[in-house]
């Protein structure tokens, strides 16, 4: 897995409270590829997308995005990433294209 744009290893992210709300999960996207992250409410998969932009750290495991760790190298990581949660869809009558392009206009990509 040494060419992964992103891997995720034996990441695991629970609450003060012991509530797990990921556990153990490993996968990698190459170059070129494409990811879906789909599952019921509750699945983890917000907070999966949280730990590999660096909102929140994983509370075991790592994962690197480029060759850069999330646990170790956040400030690399956000410097390479840009993410358009559909909560800061702001211009609704858009398409998606249009707005990815907004947001990127926005961050200056």
């Amino acid at each position: 897995m040494t060419h992964a744009t992103f891997e995720v290893k034996d990441g695991c992210f629970g609450y003060p409270h012991g509530r797990q709300v990921l556990k153990h999960i490993s996968f990698s996207v190459s170059k070129g590829e494409m990811l879906a992250i789909l599952g019921p409410n509750g699945a983890g998969k917000t907070t999966t997308i949280k730990m590999l932009t660096c909102l929140t750290k994983p509370t075991r495991g790592d994962a690197t995005v480029g060759s850069f760790s999330i646990t170790k190298q956040a400030d690399r990581v956000k410097e390479i990433i840009g993410v358009s949660p559909q909560e800061t869809a702001v211009a609704p009558n858009l398409t998606v294209k249009e707005n990815l392009a907004l947001i990127c206009g926005i961050h200056g990509f």
